[in-house]
């Protein structure tokens, strides 16, 4: 079963949340250690653990920009319909399933945008 785990982005700062929480049901913020969950401040992007590792054995999170060993860089996304994440180019989506073999994380779509370019 895939650990369930958030980090969030804070586009106001352009910095990580470096604070511990989960996220509730209800699509709340719970800091660890405390009863009260708070709503998701509008500044902040959320993004879950996709629960693989690229080769090398980097967490694999939504956002993530990763390079299969060619000239091209994919993003990882998460498509609700499908309830899963997938890679995703200009020109196509693919199988998260070739990212523990071949995959190398390389950065994120918050600190590098223009990994995708």
């Amino acid at each position: 079963m895939r650990e369930i785990k958030f980090r969030a982005w804070n586009v106001s700062t352009k910095e990580w949340l470096d604070e511990d929480f989960s996220v509730s049901n209800d699509g709340k913020i719970l800091y660890m250690g405390e009863e009260e969950s708070y709503d998701v401040p509008s500044e902040f992007i959320l993004m879950q653990f996709t629960g693989l590792h690229s080769k090398s054995g980097k967490e694999i999170w939504e956002g993530d920009v990763v390079n299969l060993g060619g000239e091209v860089n994919f993003g990882v996304y998460y498509h609700s319909a499908q309830a899963g994440f997938y890679l995703k180019d200009k020109r196509k989506g693919m199988s998260l399933s070739i990212l523990e073999t071949r995959g190398e994380v390389i950065g994120d779509i918050w600190e590098n945008p223009k990994l995708l370019k």
